[in-house]
């Protein structure tokens, strides 16, 4: 986490981006929050880390749509940790249902007018949601997955995008098998 944040404050479009206003600083940091979080339940699986999880992807929602995506990864920490069978399941439930109420809580936190005036902020929510596929769309646009693994390795550079693509395999597969990086336990 701690160079991920580094590589994060070192990025210069990003830096200059936060002077116009941009909320994806906002998104990223609760994001890398969230990430935090999850990654201490896992470690000492005291459920007040997926609260606080929880907690930083509503704040992630509350800054850019996008944000909301990221509800999976706490559901899924819970769902590993807890499993789904038995007594687990209420106990997984109970702290499930927590868990969304302190996402909820954080994204009306942050977005007050959600409610303050639910009717209008729906009303102007729908549209954006909907359009948020297509916004700065043109013709030559890379659509898809597949797609955008060159883009970003234009963006980055090869040598950050084969970091950043052995990162998420080693952590996808750290967090599936249930070990964590600490050799010594």
């Amino acid at each position: 986490a701690a160079v991920a944040a580094l590589l994060t404050g070192l990025c210069s479009l990003l830096v200059i981006n936060t002077h116009f206003a941009h909320n994806d600083a906002y998104l990223v940091a609760f994001t890398t929050l969230a990430v935090y979080c999850v990654l201490r339940y896992q470690a000492v699986g005291n459920g007040r880390w997926l609260w606080w999880s929880f907690a930083a992807v509503g704040l992630a929602a509350s800054s850019k749509y996008n944000g909301a995506s990221l509800a999976v990864v706490p559901i899924l920490a819970g769902v590993a940790r807890r499993g789904t069978g038995g007594a687990g399941l209420a106990r997984l439930a109970s702290t499930m249902g927590i868990g969304i109420a302190c996402m909820i809580a954080a994204y009306v936190t942050g977005t007050p007018r959600a409610l303050i005036a639910p009717a209008d902020y729906v009303r102007g929510v729908w549209p954006a949601l909907l359009n948020h596929r297509n916004f700065d769309r043109t013709e030559d646009s890379v659509v898809g997955a597949l797609g955008q693994w060159a883009v970003m390795a234009e963006a980055f550079g090869m040598p950050m995008m084969v970091l950043a693509a052995v990162t998420c395999l080693w952590s996808g597969q750290m967090i599936l098998t249930g070990r964590d990086a600490d050799p010594a336990r």
